[in-house]
């Protein structure tokens, strides 16, 4: 009974140490604070609602989004799969009369957008609406 434990307690202290030395590299990565800059706010952000566009200034320049596509490009759990990180809700899906009914800001990193079609659950962190403004030229041209 007694080798049969002392066993079991090396076997188990083995298993442990190749866990440790396994997953110690990613917790070391996820434990050490980055220094990661975050993107600055947009200096105005102004919903145009006749013109159908979010107008987003930055320093370096502005974007004028079409409001179809940035609830087409909202990053809520609801629109993208939690799970595959596939995009469930699509520009296409979203229909051409969306507007915005409210704008608040979520500290100092994000935007939330309530949509007329009762979406009310995607932040937009500046950095997302940069990405967004990004693929919008691209696309546009």
């Amino acid at each position: 009974m007694r080798r049969t434990r002392k066993r079991f307690c090396l076997s188990l202290r083995l298993v442990l140490i190749r866990v440790s030395s396994v997953f110690n590299p990613w917790l070391k990565h996820f434990s050490k604070p980055r220094n990661r800059r975050m993107t600055a706010p947009p200096l105005s952000i102004k919903a145009r609602q006749q013109e159908g566009v979010l107008e987003l200034e930055w320093s370096h320049g502005t974007y004028r989004l079409p409001f179809r596509f940035v609830r087409g490009r909202c990053p809520c759990a609801n629109c993208v799969s939690e799970t595959t990180g596939i995009r469930v809700v699509d520009v296409e899906d979203v229909p051409s009369e969306i507007a915005p009914t409210k704008m608040e800001f979520t500290g100092n990193y994000a935007i939330k957008i309530a949509w007329n079609d009762g979406h009310d659950t995607g932040l937009f962190t500046w950095e997302n609406l940069e990405l967004i403004g990004k693929e919008f030229e691209a696309a546009a041209n």
